[in-house]
């Protein structure tokens, strides 16, 4: 909306009327003690303004009232001009409420003393109308001034200055309403006045060339606008000077101008300016400062640059506010300039609270008919058709048209605006039949009242021409984006954003018309230009690259489409949202992408070979190499394992299903499996009947592996193939009898089939096995559903039949934001209630619903994840009944199917251990620590584990003080019953500790911080240099998350800096290798309870590659850990239900479910912030032990 100027009451219409006042009063008084009384507190109130000397000018000006009653009485001139002098000071102290009725009772009175048509008077009225425009009361200062133009015209002249002024003051009224054609005349015919005068007013004619300005960029006549702004510019800076006010706002008018017409740098560069240069000469309070700030960040949103422009328009509406009032029409726009910005971020809900506030206000304020309000609504209908609530939008737009054509008249610049709106609704929402006559209607209207090269028509005409884009009528379409791209670029420039928007458009019909190097051109000049202009991540840049991308399908350059895809993918949900048509396009392109690259079906028995070797060939090097060339072997050929999957997904059945769930047994937690191995042998090594075995174990791995790395060298292939058949005979010996004499090395180094994870699911259970992989490049996610399902095989009876059905979850990165998303909104206390049901329903509709129909009745689920969906609190998804799954399933969280067959191991009878709220700055080491450094004799191993993560030096940890509480508080509870425990706190809490058990613990909580620290960048650099070669060669080392993840105890703050060069055993950081390393054989839980411990470094495929899994394979049977940090109180409370219900022989699962359901069902607790964070991990037996 435009706002009025403010300043547009004359001095003169004062000196004027204190003038004939004073005539006819010393016609009528005989007495003139009075008279120059009065005139003296006049005076000098007038006198005191001028020196801003303002409480004392109100309060000589309220004298001066009271002087006039008293010795001239009530209907007199003198009190006339006593009143109007005192609303006039009222108005300019911005004291609306009190000078309108004043104002009113002064007309009155005017009108009685001196006559409705006097030229009195008719000031008086002339203030008044401008006052309703200051107000935002359009139709009363309408009204009011035309009253006044009328009169001045009959008692003053057509040619007077205050007709004149008049003229312009009701022109910009007219401008507000949208009566351009009124507007413009008055304007012409005010400055052609202006010219025939003798001696006209150079700062008269000036106001008017700016407001005809004004008006002609408001319609769009930038080639008329332009010109007569800069000249009114260039006459202020040589007149007033630079840093004049009148200057000022002025050169905020070319700043706005250039908006519009798309120079957005020169508009830019102006406004920063000329903002810059208000706040030093106005004052940091001006409303012109703030109108040229508003303008500024609709530069900003036109631009993309939503943060910035969202900040400034709140600074505006603040001011708004305090000045104007909450319902002033011009605090209204404020609110819905807002809108707009939350709107374009996608923050659906925040908008339409805005909206339907400012539909109510602006309401209140001009009425149901008011173009501002229309505009609102028809803004509210457009978030509406933004969402595809067409049901809402709809309505909304027919009203906003039809009470348009109605109020405004069809010819009406809005009414034109809303009709075209409509017709995009029609075309969203397929209905092209009544689209295209309202577009064709809106065009020729447009063509009558603007012309028909004016750039409202020629929008018309993008739209239809787009119209016809969609209905795949390519010829119709070329001709009319043709003449948009023409005028718009002779109207706007090249640059423009429109005159971008039209080239991208035409280069679409060329592709579909197969004009593919027309096209190519096109679109790349569109691309280059958006991102020079607009920026990276604007959205008509997304557009383009969506385009272009599609155009390189069609040429067959996959490489380039892929490439530019994926990240068009990524900008459109960054920017756009997930919802947005733009994304939507974009996974469409891609789908089809995908389609046409395409698999040969044959390949399937290939690729499954080639797997299947591929895991010898990892059991046979990977314990041949270093801890970290591990995970490098990993990656270098999870390609293989990818494009595996990629065709099992491609033919889906259930022999194929089955395969997909042998991968997930083989390779999920492959490296932990390997490093858990390893270590079981060296723990070994210190048990005397084993030492011997392990060692030959080992040594014939290293001869199996290096054999098969080297290939033949001086031996004859028939000789190679014998020593490895020798080698493996070997190996798979001494497993056995290893394996025979030591339960924990068996349950590591077992070999499972898929036929042993069948006969383990019970017939009420249900294995969800979910599996990452790349399809060509982009992540993808499936899910296995394995069950037995009792089938008649006879008359008599039923046979068991192990099924497996797939069930294809679609693109991971989808997945992963989604999980995102719910996990922001659940940790966001902040949240709005639908935006958690919203994230945790969408979520719960990618990964979980698909899968419900495979369940039948079975209620016990056990769970494998993968990839992103291991941070995933899977309990707080919410269901179409708006519930959480805890509440409908029983799940069990499985880190590997292989978690179901495993021996169980013997419980331990050892201690509960406690350790809370370590003291991070005891330095216990510090003598010690000097000797160390010095000797400096510590190496291997250990050193390397410390120096290959230089980032653990830089750790360093604040207080937990809830954390000692929540340790004491568990004790009290384990200490009530039959459970004593031991608590280590403060400086005791020391890593020692955990090693120097003498038994390993029955139980063991951990209340600490955790840490996961980022991967080194140039692994992935070595990655690729190993992959240019053909040759076989053993990849570089990687960068092991295991030495990356960890707890910290006691004295870490202390030891960072020399972490690597003192005793490991007791530095104060216990990494995940490490805990590979403990004696936890046998503990049936262990609860992390620390920030973040369930997070890793997740490899798709691998799992989380940190504490929890390490724990795990250190013997422990259920592993507790947290999704993300909760408050200290919350985490206590969790705790204190968990173990009293575990203390009373609750089996453990059962135990954590039934804290969590306690807690949903209380008031304080029962959002998921509270208890979704902790996740119990377990292998099959910890569910049925107690």
């Amino acid at each position: 909306m435009k706002r009025l100027k403010a300043g547009l009451i004359h001095a003169l219409f004062i000196i004027l009327f204190f003038s004939s006042s004073l005539a006819l009063a010393q016609e009528q008084q005989t007495v003139p003690s009075p008279m120059e009384e009065w005139t003296v507190l006049y005076e000098q109130s007038n006198s005191l303004l001028e020196q801003e000397r303002f409480d004392e000018a109100l309060m000589i000006a309220y004298q001066t009232v009271g002087y006039a009653e008293q010795y001239f009485g009530e209907e007199h001139p003198q009190m006339v001009a006593s009143m109007y002098n005192l609303a006039i000071m009222l108005i300019d102290f911005g004291d609306v409420e009190q000078a309108e009725p004043l104002l009113n009772m002064t007309l009155e009175l005017a009108t009685r003393v001196l006559g409705a048509e006097h030229e009195d008077t008719v000031s008086v009225q002339s203030a008044l109308g401008e006052l309703y425009g200051e107000q935002g009361l359009y139709e009363k200062a309408q009204g009011t001034l035309e009253i006044v133009l009328r009169l001045r015209g009959k008692n003053l002249g057509e040619e007077h200055r205050d007709t004149l002024i008049t003229m312009t003051t009701l022109a910009q009224i007219y401008e507000i309403q949208g009566s351009y054609d009124l507007a413009e005349v008055l304007l012409k015919d005010a400055l052609k006045a202006y010219q025939q005068l003798e001696s006209p007013d150079r700062m008269d004619i000036s106001i008017t060339q700016e407001s005809l300005a004004s008006l002609y960029a408001t319609q769009g006549k930038f080639p008329l606008a332009e010109p007569l702004y800069l000249q009114v510019l260039t006459e202020k800076q040589n007149s007033l000077g630079e840093m004049d006010a009148g200057t000022l706002i002025t050169s905020a008018g070319v700043a706005e101008l250039y908006r519009k017409m798309g120079k957005y740098d020169a508009s830019e560069t102006l406004f920063l300016q000329t903002i810059d240069r208000m706040k030093e000469v106005l004052g940091n309070q001006s409303p012109d400062l703030y109108l040229a700030t508003g303008n500024f960040a609709a530069l900003l949103e036109e631009r993309g640059n939503y943060i910035e422009a969202e900040t400034l328009y709140l600074q505006v509406w603040n001011y708004d506010r305090q000045s104007l009032g909450e319902k002033h029409p011009n605090t209204i726009i404020d609110m819905n300039n807002l809108a707009g910005i939350y709107r374009k971020q996608g923050d659906y809900s925040q908008a339409e609270d805005y909206y339907v506030t400012s539909l109510e206000y602006i309401r209140e304020a001009l009425g149901d008919q008011h173009p501002e309000t229309l505009s609102i609504m028809n803004n509210l209908a457009l978030l509406y058709e933004n969402q595809g609530l067409f049901e809402k939008a709809e309505p909304l737009f027919k009203e906003v048209t039809r009470t348009a054509r109605n109020s405004l008249g069809t010819s009406h610049p809005k009414t034109l605006a809303f009709m075209n709106n409509l017709a995009l609704l029609y075309e969203s929402q397929g209905v092209f039949d009544k689209s295209e006559p309202l577009y064709r209607e809106t065009i020729d209207l447009n063509a009558e009242v603007f012309g028909a090269n004016h750039s409202n028509t020629i929008a018309s005409v993008n739209n239809l021409g787009y119209l016809y884009l969609m209905q795949d009528k390519q010829d119709q379409a070329e001709p009319l984006f043709r003449r948009v791209l023409t005028q718009w670029e002779v109207q706007f420039g090249m640059k423009h954003q429109k005159t971008l928007k039209s080239l991208n458009n035409l280069a679409r019909v060329l592709h579909k018309q197969g004009k593919l190097q027309e096209a190519e051109r096109r679109f790349l000049q569109a691309l280059s230009l958006r991102k020079e202009v607009l920026g990276e991540k604007h959205p008509d840049v997304i557009r383009s690259q969506i385009d272009l991308s599609a155009l390189y399908l069609s040429q067959k350059e996959y490489d380039e489409a892929e490439s530019l895809l994926e990240d068009t993918v990524s900008l459109a949900e960054e920017v756009l949202g997930k919802n947005h048509q733009y994304t939507f396009e974009a996974l469409n392109v891609l789908a089809e992408l995908y389609e046409q690259s395409g698999e040969i079906e044959d390949a399937l028995k290939t690729r499954s070979l080639a797997f299947n070797r591929r895991s010898e060939f990892f059991d046979r090097v990977l314990w041949g190499t270093g801890e970290n060339t591990r995970q490098a072997y990993i990656q270098l050929h999870q390609s293989e394992q990818d494009d595996y999957l990629t065709l099992i997904a491609a033919h889906n059945n259930s022999e194929n299903a089955r395969l997909a769930l042998h991968v997930g047994l083989q390779r999920k937690g492959l490296l932990l499996k390997i490093s858990s191995e390893i270590q079981k042998v060296l723990e070994m090594n210190n048990n005397a009947d084993l030492a011997d075995l392990a060692e030959k174990l080992t040594e014939s791995r290293k001869a199996l592996a290096s054999m098969t790395l080297s290939g033949p060298k001086t031996e004859s292939p028939e000789e190679f193939h014998r020593i490895l058949l020798n080698l493996e005979d070997e190996v798979n010996d001494l497993q056995a009898e290893l394996g025979r004499m030591s339960v924990p090395y068996r349950n590591t180094a077992q070999e499972i089939t898929t036929d042993q994870i069948f006969d383990n699911i019970e017939d009420n259970a249900i294995l969800v096995d979910y599996v990452a992989y790349k399809q060509k490049g982009q992540s993808k996610m499936m899910a296995l559903v394995a069950q037995n399902k009792a089938e008649g095989c006879f008359i008599l009876w039923n046979c068991k039949n192990a099924r497996v059905d797939m069930i294809p979850l679609g693109d991971l990165e989808e997945i992963r934001k989604s999980i995102s998303y719910f996990r922001e909104a659940i940790q966001d206390e902040d949240a709005e209630e639908e935006d958690l049901l919203s994230t945790g329903q969408e979520i719960y509709q990618k990964i979980w619903a698909p899968l419900e129909k495979f369940f039948g009745n079975k209620n016990l689920i056990y769970i494998v994840p993968d990839s992103a969906l291991h941070l995933l609190p899977f309990d707080a998804m919410i269901d179409e009944d708006d519930r959480y799954l805890i509440q409908t399933r029983d799940l069990r969280f499985l880190s590997s199917s292989r978690d179901l067959v495993i021996t169980p191991l013997k419980r331990s009878q050892g201690e509960f251990v406690i350790f809370a709220g370590p003291d991070y700055d005891s330095d216990y080491l510090k003598e010690r620590r000097k000797k160390i450094v010095t000797q400096s004799t510590r190496g291997g191993v250990a050193k390397g584990m410390r120096i290959s993560s230089t980032g653990l030096r830089s750790l360093s940890f604040e207080p937990l003080d809830g954390a000692e509480i929540e340790g004491q508080t568990i004790k009290l509870v384990s200490d009530k019953g039959e459970n004593p425990s031991v608590i280590f706190s403060k400086k005791i809490a020391e890593e020692q500790q955990l090693r120097n058990l003498k038994d390993p613990p029955q139980m063991l909580h951990i209340a600490t911080h955790g840490f996961f620290l980022g991967a080194e960048e140039s692994l992935v650099k070595r990655l690729l240099s190993v992959q240019r070669g053909g040759l076989q060669k053993i990849p570089p080392p990687g960068d092991n998350p295991l030495l990356r993840a960890g707890l910290a105890f006691a004295g870490i703050n202390a030891n960072a800096p020399f972490l690597g060069e003192i005793d490991t055993d007791n530095d104060g950081v216990l990494t995940a290798m490490e805990v590979l390393g403990l004696d936890l054989t046998g503990t049936k839980l262990v609860v992390l309870s620390a920030c973040e411990t369930g997070v890793g470094e997740i490899h798709d495929g691998e799992g989380v590659y940190g504490l929890r899994r390490a724990f795990q394979e250190a013997g422990v049977e259920n592993v507790v850990n947290s999704l993300w940090p909760v408050s200290d109180e919350g985490t206590r409370r969790l705790m204190e239900e968990f173990y009293g219900r575990l203390f009373e022989k609750v089996p453990i699962q059962q135990a954590l479910k039934g804290a969590q359901l306690n807690l949903i069902n209380s008031e304080e607790w029962s959002h998921p912030y509270y208890w979704s964070a902790f996740v119990m991990v377990t292998r099959k037996d910890g569910f049925v032990q107690n």
